[in-house]
């Protein structure tokens, strides 16, 4: 299952720095506690903008690919998503948001995704096998 976290934003631009206001809060909220629990050091993550109805219905747009980020690498993301906010076109910057929402797979499921890799590799962790189940 993909879990969601969504935040509201009402009627601001998007810009660099509401972008890593964003990604912080999503580091404390979400990803912080997932690394309390055993063996979760990254994620697989993306984010998507939905823009207000009068934005010419542009609706949810993604700023980036799926990636896969460490815990330690939130710089790298927030840098990587700032990015490719650049190479985008202007719309993304001057029509109003609505929302901010990052996408990432359940723990069962990242967890899975892990064991699969693993045995993909000829590896067996009976760790990950624990957790699983």
């Amino acid at each position: 299952m993909i879990k969601l976290k969504t935040y509201s934003i009402c009627n601001s631009l998007l810009t660099n720095g509401l972008l890593s206001t964003y990604i912080d809060l999503f580091w404390k909220e979400v990803f912080e506690q997932l690394t309390k629990g055993p063996s979760v050091h990254h994620l697989m993550l993306m984010c998507k903008i939905s823009f207000n109805a009068t934005s010419m219905d542009m609706g949810y747009r993604t700023l980036g690919h799926l990636r896969r980020v460490n815990y330690s690498d939130k710089e790298l993301f927030t840098e990587y998503l700032q990015d490719r906010l650049g190479y985008l076109n202007d719309s993304y910057t001057s029509n109003s948001l609505n929302e901010i929402t990052f996408s990432y797979p359940s723990l069962r499921i990242f967890r899975l995704m892990v064991n699969h890799q693993f045995s993909q590799a000829g590896i067996i962790s009976s760790s990950l096998i624990r957790f699983v189940n």
